[in-house]
């Protein structure tokens, strides 16, 4: 309740001029949606809930209220597509306790800072506002974190994939090189055959020529 106060304390009034009481909870209902990142923010549901009972809060009140086919104002269906996804996340067991935690860890920060003198004298609303927002905070950084580490992850990948494919590349220049090796072996001999009959060949006229000029003188 003092979520969806919050949300609609920081909307102009104008903006809401001329609607329908069924229509004002729609529109504080899909501004506290889109503001939030919190799951349980957006479904409007305590950290202490489990799947079933965060399921029951969202047929209650945002399927009830902002369904694109129950409600026409603008952001209706960004915000009810958003609530599903939410919804889907507080599935995972270990995602909706990691979400609970940070609601609690923030709680416990803005009750700290109130007891040292840094944020008394606030209603619930005020301070609930002030909650959400630092929830919203801690995702940000965390989805941040989690993108350079992503990012990291990728560099990674890229790099070992070049360096496999690199010495892919070289070992079959490897085997290439010792095909052709191969191939060339019997080529190879006959040259060097041919190569060692001539030299003996020219030794043996060489030594014919001397012995010839030696008896002949």
């Amino acid at each position: 309740a003092a979520a969806a106060a919050a949300a609609a304390a920081s909307e102009p009034v104008s903006s809401t001029a001329g609607m329908s009481t069924r229509e004002l909870k729609a529109h504080v209902l899909i501004q506290r949606v889109l503001v939030a990142k919190n799951p349980f923010d957006v479904i409007g549901a305590d950290p202490d809930d489990d799947y079933a009972t965060c399921r029951r809060k969202f047929q209650k009140t945002l399927a009830l209220y902002i369904h694109p086919d129950k409600c026409a104002l603008p952001k209706a269906q960004e915000a009810f597509d958003k609530a599903n996804k939410s919804l889907e996340k507080l599935k995972n067991d270990d995602l909706r306790e990691r979400y609970s935690r940070m609601i609690v860890q923030a709680r416990e920060e803005l009750a700290a800072a109130a007891a040292g003198g840094g944020g008394g004298g606030v209603d619930d609303v005020e301070l609930e506002r002030r909650r959400v927002e630092l929830v919203n905070k801690m995702l940000f950084n965390a989805e941040r974190h989690m993108s350079r580490a992503e990012e990291y992850e990728r560099v990674n990948e890229r790099y070992y994939k070049e360096k496999e494919d690199a010495e892919r590349a070289i070992e079959k220049l490897q085997e290439q090189h010792e095909e052709r090796w191969e191939e060339t072996r019997e080529v190879r001999v006959n040259d060097w055959r041919a190569f060692v009959n001539k030299k003996a060949s020219a030794k043996a006229k060489k030594k014919k020529k001397a012995a010839v000029a030696a008896f002949g003188g």
